[in-house]
């Protein structure tokens, strides 16, 4: 029996209706009922098929795969516009019918017969004919879009956050989001951190799914939210639908995320385990990783692994030995650790008061990149202060508590089991810390059925010089 492959396609279905595919169905099973062929169906809907259009067709792909596999003898659509607007594609349809012997039917396009010449060459007029019918629709919605845009009317399609289905009335709730989203944003929360308040609001996203980072980015990136039309993704003048937000607020919101140094997605990166990214391969020399298997492994080539809590316990071990051994010098430690910790505080200050002359400099560009200039240097000093403060703690735990806070204490020579104490009592941030700044740490391969302890696999070396 001869099969069929009938080919159903919408360019538009916002709605996901499938109202004009319905009509193509009842018309492509009545032909093929006539006609006594077997059908195989293929649909893809609100999918465009001219050149102007990237997005792909997966029916379309598996229909011209099933053709060339001989499991259909006829393609069978509504019309030659159903199956193709793409000048291209309609030249490889008839190449498709030559090599196959697959017969082209349509219910309004008639039936050409492609393996002659004449049959050939009206097929490529009607196939012109399409094409370029579907460039002339696109000439003229981008000039009724111009238009538009030139009167302050922004094209409505799938309905805004913020707005109801007209585009011109704002939704209270959803707009009171998008209001504290871009507030949080100008005062420095993560794109992680207001993905967490839009989920706790129980509000979900126009189209009723789940939010993203990326769908909460594209939300606070919209000219719309300070009723500013855009033509072309550029603002182009003020629309006749409420804002959101002011265009001060706006224009800030999309510079931040816009900001190439910014990450798109914000992520936890604060350490969790000792040796993550400190300890390193032995064999290709990349660092390792802790897995969700409690082990620690090569991120290179994934040449060495090793049982996390035992490689944790030894190297602490040996830091605390090395430490002991060294003999931290704390006369005076606690007096330095208070001016450290009072010279970060005046740094953080700095930086929050940077942060907060942002919004004032959000139309000066060029001081805003002196304002990233001024930054830098004192990122820089507090990453540095930092580590000296992790090395001034571990000074200070090992040490007697002092009656007064600048009282100067005599140097201490601790004992490994107490210098473990008083690393335990660190952070981990603050551990790890002590160890980049002390100890190298490398993981050794192993030969195969070996089974040594970390003793024999890890190798530690000082990292400066005694």
């Amino acid at each position: 029996m001869t099969v069929a492959a009938c080919y159903y396609r919408i360019s538009s279905d916002p709605r996901g209706l499938a109202e004009g595919v319905d009509r193509q169905r009842q018309d492509c099973r009545a032909r093929a009922a006539r006609e006594g062929w077997e059908i195989v169906e293929y649909e893809d809907s609100d999918i465009s098929a001219s050149n102007l259009s990237s997005k792909p067709r997966p029916s379309w792909d598996r229909m011209l795969a099933d053709v060339r596999d001989g499991k259909a003898d006829v393609i069978l659509a509504y019309s030659n516009s159903r199956l193709t607007r793409r000048d291209r594609e309609f030249l490889d349809l008839i190449d498709l019918s030559r090599e196959t012997g697959v017969k082209i039917r349509t219910i309004v396009s008639g039936d050409d017969d492609l393996s002659t010449a004449d049959g050939r060459m009206v097929a490529k007029f009607k196939g012109a004919a399409d094409v370029a019918e579907a460039e002339r629709i696109s000439e003229r919605c981008r000039a009724a879009h111009k238009s538009r845009a030139g009167k302050g009317q922004m094209k409505v399609g799938r309905r805004p956050f913020g707005y109801d289905p007209t585009g011109m009335e704002l939704v209270p709730e959803e707009a009171a989001l998008v209001r504290e989203g871009i507030r949080r944003l100008i005062d420095g929360d993560s794109l992680r951190s207001i993905l967490r308040h839009f989920i706790a609001s129980g509000v979900p996203t126009s189209m009723g799914k789940a939010w993203s980072v990326q769908s909460i980015k594209v939300v606070l990136s919209r000219w719309r939210n300070a009723g500013v039309v855009v033509y072309q993704g550029q603002p182009v003048g003020e629309g006749d639908f409420p804002a959101i937000v002011s265009k001060e607020d706006q224009t800030l919101a999309i510079k931040m995320l816009s900001d190439p140094s910014r990450k798109a997605f914000s992520y936890d990166t604060q350490p969790k385990h000792l040796l993550s990214h400190v300890m390193v391969c032995g064999k290709c020399r990349a660092t390792m990783r802790a897995t969700s298997s409690d082990q620690y492994q090569c991120t290179g080539d994934y040449c060495v692994s090793i049982q996390r809590a035992r490689a944790d316990a030894y190297v602490l071990g040996r830091l605390a030995e090395y430490i002991a051994e060294d003999g931290i010098q704390t006369s005076g430690a606690a007096t330095r650790m208070r001016e450290v910790t009072e010279e970060i505080q005046r740094l953080t200050d700095d930086e929050q008061a940077l942060a907060a002359s942002k919004v004032s400099l959000a139309f000066k560009l060029a001081a805003a990149e002196d304002l990233a200039a001024q930054k830098a240097p004192l990122e820089s000093e507090l990453v540095r202060l930092r580590q000296a403060h992790a090395l001034e703690a571990v000074a200070v735990r090992l040490t007697p508590s002092p009656t007064t806070f600048g009282q100067t204490m005599g140097h201490v020579q601790d004992n490994a089991s107490t210098v473990l104490q008083g690393l335990m009592d660190l952070t981990i941030e603050d551990r790890r810390r002590v160890l980049a700044g002390k100890l190298t740490v490398t993981l050794m391969p192993v030969g195969r059925g070996n089974k040594p302890g970390p003793e024999e696999r890890i190798s530690i070396q000082a990292f400066k010089s005694r």
